[in-house]
């Protein structure tokens, strides 16, 4: 606001804000100019100041020591600062409030947290006041081994990707995005990221599955033929007096009684409703004849109908029973509304209820007879094999723990905390109708001088595994039970097998005991089985040799396929003429199991294994997709092929003939067989090059 002449008239003192002649200024000391940038403030005319960064250098003029001072308005260059740190201190309040969790961090490998609302912290379980937190520590840590900083960088962000955190009380579903920040270099400057707890929006969706699966159980039996819940009936002659029907009825536990003529032919129906209002209430003599209350003429219905028809009949006609009658005409049997209404003892919840309450083992065994029907009709409309297996394996879950529960009650509390283990296609949840069990039992470390607490757990294992096979679990053969005293362990004898296994063990080794990495706690203390999954992890680390070993076994199990890409069938075994579909999808699950081992990766099932392989990036989206339905089709397969064998009156197996299928089911096994040709080659590659999808 000076013109020329003022300026050049006024000293620096002058100029400068702050600056009175009693002292130099910043870039004069002892009478000595100082180079270098200072921050100042020029005085305007208006009394106003103006915000300035001064260049300070030094030159010779006549033979004196001159300063040369450029001067830098930066006015608005500090208000858009200002209005940036009023920004980013909003945006700060903002990140607190918000329920999700909101970081920067470093773009390197480790991901070192620069700044982060409270809520990751918590989501995390980290304390706030460390300093120095690498985010992918902290993962690697709660068992999710995936790289993000790689795959951010290959991608440029990350969106909405599962990752499981595992920790002693829970494990949190989490959905992380992250962004890579790059600079006008193209150089990674850092990365932004969200988390936040799915936990609750995936079990609904678990949830919600199960209720699709509930419904779609009932209602399946709705279109069952009434001659699955028709039972037997009983007549009596139309002379016999009301008295005689009703103590007949009474006798045999029945609702209704036929009604016969002289020549035996029937003609009507007498019902406990009849009785209650027509007799008691009307105060008929007992000894009238049973003829005179009787309904008739008889509303029948074909045994081949369909059960809500005749839910539609009663319906209609406003009665509480109807008789069959075969395709001759003759009658079968009577059906009552509460018979039709039992249908929902077919839902697996209801089973599960009932099993969770019985009393005895009689009643558990009684009730786990209705499972087959349950996975057939499952069966005829085309569930999905992921549902069929969640059923049976839950049906199997309820029975263990009951029984361990009866055992007990009759035995007394255990002496310390143990785990009760299943192993195989139980501890993958993978059940079918054809299968054995395959269980282990952890106790904790204590001192056992006397072998009452070994001789308490086997005593217990002996009853659970006994019971297990009365309701339909065959023992197994290679006697991998936890009443068998090897597999009946404190923890530490846990660990030293587990060990031998990975640095010891043999492909033919460990094709008898790889079902043991597929643990699963069923009953008991889920610490014991954390602290023995612990260990193998810790085992694993770096043992190149155990995953060649264990990729060896996998290929154990060969593909029925000859030279020309054909179904081929085993001859002058036990099943000539047939494929073992169960070794074929053996080498899915073993393939998923091995990885999962390398990823360590608590999940035994399969599918789940293989979802979180793909969540983690581990493996690509298009081997999952080949790999998953592969493993769908195949189950599904197995399931109808062993439905088939229980309408036949035989023993559901695995062992499946190619003349049964028909030439849509042979051509898809064939591409599925060629598909698994080549996840061959990649088990057949672990060991002599780096293990990779």
């Amino acid at each position: 606001g000076m013109d020329q002449d003022e300026i050049e008239g006024a000293s620096l003192h002058q100029l400068f804000l702050g600056n009175s002649p009693s002292r130099h200024l910043d870039f004069v000391e002892d009478e000595r100019i100082i180079e270098g940038d200072f921050n100042g403030k020029l005085a305007n005319r208006d009394g106003s100041a103006i915000d300035v960064i001064l260049a300070i250098s030094k030159m010779q003029l006549n033979d004196q020591e001159a300063a040369v001072i450029n001067i830098k308005d930066v006015s608005n260059t500090l208000q858009i600062e200002k209005e940036l740190d009023q920004s980013k201190e909003k945006y700060r309040q903002l990140a607190t409030a918000l329920n999700i969790a909101v970081f920067r961090a470093k773009a390197e490998r480790q991901l070192q947290l620069i700044e982060a609302n409270t809520v990751l912290y918590s989501l995390l379980d980290v304390p706030q006041e460390e300093t120095t937190i690498s985010l992918q520590e902290v993962l690697t840590a709660k068992k999710t081994i995936t790289n993000l900083f790689e795959l951010v960088e290959q991608q440029g962000h990350i969106k909405n990707k599962i990752l499981n955190l595992h920790s002693k009380q829970e494990i949190k579903n989490v959905s992380l995005s992250l962004v890579l920040t790059r600079d006008a270099a193209n150089k990674p400057l850092y990365c932004e990221g969200i988390i936040e707890d799915v936990s609750a929006e995936i079990q609904r969706e678990a949830d919600r599955e199960e209720l699709i699966v509930e419904l779609q159980t009932s209602l399946l039996f709705l279109n069952q033929s009434v001659r699955h819940v028709v039972g037997e009936y009983q007549a009596c002659e139309g002379t016999a007096t009301i008295q005689m029907a009703a103590r007949q009825m009474k006798n045999g536990r029945c609702s209704s009684l036929l009604v016969q003529d002289k020549s035996d032919e029937i003609v009507g129906i007498v019902t406990d409703m009849a009785i209650r209002e027509k007799v008691v209430a009307d105060e008929l003599d007992y000894a009238t004849p049973v003829a005179e209350i009787m309904s008739t003429p008889l509303i029948y219905v074909d045994e081949d109908a369909l059960i809500f028809e005749a839910v539609t009949i009663m319906e209609d006609e406003n009665i509480k029973h109807l008789v069959v009658r075969d395709g001759g005409g003759t009658v079968t049997g009577v059906i009552s509304n509460e018979d039709l209404l039992s249908v929902h003892r077919y839902s697996s919840a209801y089973l599960i209820k009932e099993i969770e309450k019985a009393d005895n083992v009689e009643d558990i065994v009684e009730s786990h007879e209705r499972l087959p029907r349950i996975i057939k009709a499952l069966v005829d409309s085309g569930a999905h094999a992921r549902n069929i297996t969640r059923i049976t394996s839950g049906v199997s879950a309820a029975v263990v723990r009951r029984f361990i529960e009866f055992a007990i009650r009759e035995i007394g509390d255990p002496p310390c905390r143990f785990a009760f283990l299943s192993l195989g296609s139980e501890g993958r949840e993978e059940q079918t109708l054809a299968t054995d069990q395959d269980n282990a039992l952890i106790y904790e470390n204590i001192e056992d001088l006397d072998g009452r607490v070994a001789d308490y757990f086997l005593a217990l294992s002996s009853r659970v595994c006994n019971w297990l096979d009365q309701a339909g679990y065959q023992f197994c053969k290679g006697e991998v039970m936890a009443m068998n005293p090897q597999w009946c362990q404190p923890l530490s004898h846990w660990k030293k097998y587990f060990s031998n296994w990975i640095t010891e063990a043999k492909p033919e080794d460990l094709l008898e005991v790889s079902i043991f990495f597929d643990f699963r706690c069923m009953y008991g203390d889920d610490e014991l089985v954390e602290q023995l999954r612990d260990h193998v992890d810790q085992q694993v680390a770096d043992r190149d040799a155990f995953f060649y070993q264990l990729a060896q076994n996998a290929l154990l199990f060969k593909l029925p396929v000859d030279f020309f890409g054909n179904i081929s069938v085993s001859s002058g075994s036990e099943h000539p003429n047939t494929f073992n579909i169960k070794h074929v999808i053996a080498l899915i699950t073993g393939y998923a199991r091995l990885y999962a081992i390398t990823a360590s990766l608590s999940e035994t099932n399969t599918l789940k294994r293989l979802d979180l392989l793909r969540s983690q990036s581990i493996m690509s989206e298009d081997l999952y997709e080949d790999i998953s339905e592969a493993y769908n089709y195949l189950m599904q397969v197995r399931f109808t092929h062993q439905v088939k064998k229980l309408d036949q009156g035989l023993e559901p197996d695995n062992h499946i003939s190619p003349d049964d299928l028909n030439y849509m089911e042979k051509s898809v096994l064939k591409k599925i067989f060629a598909q698994l040709g080549s996840l061959q080659n990649k088990l057949s590659s672990i060991g002599k090059v780096e293990i990779f999808f």
